[in-house]
Formats: structure tokens, sequence, C-alpha cells
């Protein structure tokens, strides 16, 4: 069945509906929102959240794109919401950067490597948990989901600057965690990248 098949079929609450919307969606979104929350059992909250959300909203759903990123849209939402309630405060440097625009050189993408080793993944994940969550899902989303940078900003609702702000002291961030684990190991980031 399609996209908007699938929506009539929600809205009138038809059986088997949430089935469908279900098994299309969610390996997708557990998987994404394990990534921006490093947790399996928030992943799963958020999870059961956003399809809460989804039936809730799904009348006011317009129709207008993708049925998978409206989803994703909430998606996002969730685990933002779910950062805010655990800290309850707005980051005085996160709200400075706001208006910051990157004079450095642009900072790469992380290394594709990094992502495809189990064990760099495992590390890398674990890493990234230490990232505050806005760097975390700016770095989720244009690294590791390789969305454009104009997409996430978007999609996160925030100025472009503020998201390149992001990605950059991320992806700074994430190499010194990076060097400072290698050298634990006793080894250089090249072993680890292609070992």
């Amino acid at each position: 069945m399609d996209e908007q098949q699938l929506v009539t079929k929600l809205r009138a609450n038809e059986k088997d509906s949430f089935d469908e919307l279900y098994n299309r969606y969610a390996p997708g979104l557990l998987r994404r929102l394990y990534r921006m929350t490093g947790s399996s059992c928030d992943a799963e909250d958020c999870l059961q959240q956003v399809f809460t959300e989804v039936l809730g909203s799904i009348k006011q759903y317009r129709g207008e794109g993708c049925l998978g990123a409206w989803i994703n849209r909430i998606a996002t939402n969730v685990a933002m919401n779910l950062f805010r309630k655990r800290n309850r405060w707005q980051s005085l440097q996160e709200r400075l950067w706001g208006d910051f625009q990157s004079a450095g050189p642009e900072s790469p993408p992380l290394q594709e490597a990094l992502f495809v080793k189990r064990e760099s993944r495992d590390m890398l994940h674990e890493l990234l948990q230490k990232l505050t969550p806005y760097k975390r899902i700016a770095i989720v989303l244009c690294d590791l989901e390789g969305w454009t940078q104009e997409d996430a900003a978007k999609h996160l609702e925030v100025p472009l600057g503020t998201l390149v702000s992001r990605i950059y002291h991320g992806r700074r961030d994430l190499r010194l965690l990076l060097e400072r684990e290698s050298q634990k190991q006793g080894l250089s980031i090249e072993d680890i990248l292609y070992e």
C-alpha cells in the first residue's frame, strides 16, 4: 500500500494500519534514535513516543512531502525533548553559538572508515555519547545519515550557522576524544582507522 492509502487507513483507525506503519518505519527509526540517544532503553522509549505522537497527529498531517520525512522530524523532536527534559537548562555556550559562523577552515566529514569497522564503530558510538546532544545530533544527521547541512538546519529549525558550528565543534571534540582513547590503548589514530 502506498503512503496516501496508509494515511487514509490510519485516519480511519482501520485494523492493521498501525501494524503496517510500525513495520514500515520502526526499524530505521529505532536505529536512528539509538544513535541519537546512545541508549537502547531511551531509544525504545522515544520510539514509543514517536508512534504515539504520529497517531495523535495523523489527522493534521497535510501530506506535503514524504510520510517518512514527517515521522523522522517527529523522532528528532522527541529525542531533543528527551535531552531538554533531562538537562533542564540551555547551555550558554550553545546559545552563544546561535549567531556564530565558523571562521576556521571547513572541517571535513568524519572518515567513513570509522563507521565501517565494528570496533571503531563501537568506540565511536561511545565517544559520540560524550558530546552534547546538539553536537551529537548534528553529526548523526550530517556525517552518519548523509544529510546536507542546509537540510539538517531546516529539520532542526536552527540557523545554518548554528548547525555548521555544532558540526565543526562536534567533529573537533570527537577527534580529541578519539586521540585520547587511542593513546589510552597505546595505538595511533591510523591504527584504529586502518587496522
